[in-house]
């Protein structure tokens, strides 16, 4: 508040209440110093005028000769009391050449300086008080608007590296929908910050193959999205058409021990979708689901997470997929949607809703999926909030 009447700042975003209550903080301290350091209020004065002088220096601010004359004409006031038009002198000289838009506790004091020279009949302990109480006021609002500007210029920057960052992991996370050109599929992505530790992709290693990798970083957050995007790296790197699901996970494994030791791991499925079945391979990842006929039957997990055990040993297994089934993919945000919610009941509530679902599209079944997952927690479905990244894939093959 005070540094918008003494500075040439713009307008800060904070509420100027912040000031205030910095500023009163510290008037309130001043004045139980006061009691205390009675005898001592000259030189206590003073050194508060050089600190701030001292802080000009140190952000190369100008007008710094204003504020030793500010702090001469106080000494010349306590020490000399017959050297009072002196000290009036440069006191009328520092009140008038400090501009007010250098911030300056000088014209303050000179002001207050001035005051008791022309009024002598106010008593001198008064006038000091009020001069260091202003003085005080001033170095807090200064000192807290510094802060709060720097704080804000990090956030500004930690922003818009958060914005590059998000938009960059999305660019690599896109896949071409004329992969799935000939099933209905849905795709949802909802990372439970900015960045998110969910990873996956959809590829055609044969005409006839669609496979899908689905993987769930440990971790939250920052750490957990820089790890998904080394998973994604290396699992470019070792999807081959010439090997199946089990192999390629077997090879994600090896790989992300050699280079990452244990700083990385993940839970992982992978899938081979042909005409009318359907090849897996999982390692510490959710049962993930097939719906055909109201009926689900369960992928399960047949290894430990990658990037935890050298010499994990990974099985797949072969599924009829008929033309009605629907596939449904999920990370563990689905049945985590708060932190208290276990695992068990989680799905449980997940079988309970899917059987009855086959009459919907895709879409519409992952929008129930959501609704009820927000309804769940009481929040709005169009505004949920996640305490874990969700990734949702829905997959159905296309009637001729």
């Amino acid at each position: 508040m005070f540094s918008h009447f003494f500075g040439r700042s713009p307008p800060f975003t904070v509420d100027s209440r912040l000031f205030l209550a910095a500023a009163l903080g510290g008037g309130i301290l001043l004045c139980a110093v006061a009691l205390v350091l009675r005898p001592a209020w000259p030189f206590l004065l003073v050194a508060l005028e050089l600190l701030v002088i001292y802080a000009a220096a140190r952000q190369g601010k100008q007008k710094r000769w204003l504020e030793l004359l500010a702090a001469l004409s106080v000494l010349l006031l306590f020490l000399l009391p017959s050297a009072r038009p002196v000290a009036t002198m440069l006191a009328l000289l520092v009140f008038f050449l400090t501009p007010f838009r250098y911030r300056r506790i000088a014209a303050v004091l000179a002001l207050c300086v001035y005051a008791f020279s022309l009024y002598p009949e106010i008593t001198l302990e008064p006038v000091v008080f009020f001069a260091a109480f202003l003085a005080l006021v001033l170095l807090v609002s200064e000192a807290t608007a510094s802060l709060v500007r720097r704080l804000e210029n990090y956030r500004a920057f930690f922003e818009e590296d958060l914005t590059l960052a998000r938009l960059l992991q999305k660019q690599i996370l896109a896949c071409s929908a004329d992969l799935t050109s000939d099933y209905h599929f849905e795709l949802l992505h909802m990372p439970a910050g900015d960045l998110s530790g969910d990873v996956y992709d959809i590829s055609r290693p044969a005409d006839t193959v669609l496979r899908i990798f689905l993987a769930d970083a440990r971790g939250h957050g920052v750490s957990a999205s820089l790890s998904a995007m080394l998973i994604k790296s290396e699992w470019l790197s070792v999807n081959r058409a010439d090997q199946s699901p089990a192999e390629i996970l077997s090879r994600l494994n090896q790989r992300i021990i050699e280079r990452y030791g244990d700083t990385v791991s993940l839970s992982a499925i992978i899938l081979d979708i042909r005409e009318n079945e359907l090849t897996y391979a999982s390692g510490g990842h959710l049962p993930q689901y097939i719906l055909q006929k109201d009926e689900l039957r369960e992928l399960e997990s047949q290894g430990p997470p990658p990037g935890m055990m050298a010499d994990a040993h990974y099985e797949e297994r072969t599924l009829p997929f008929p033309s009605p089934a629907r596939l449904i993919l999920f990370t563990d945000g689905l049945i985590e949607g708060e932190k208290n919610t276990s695992t068990e009941s989680g799905l449980s509530w997940l079988k309970e809703i899917l059987p009855g679902s086959g009459n919907l599209s895709v879409e519409d079944t992952a929008r129930k999926l959501i609704k009820e997952l927000a309804h769940r927690h009481k929040q709005d479905p169009d505004h949920i909030h996640l305490h874990d990244d969700l990734t949702l894939i829905l997959l159905e093959k296309r009637q001729p």
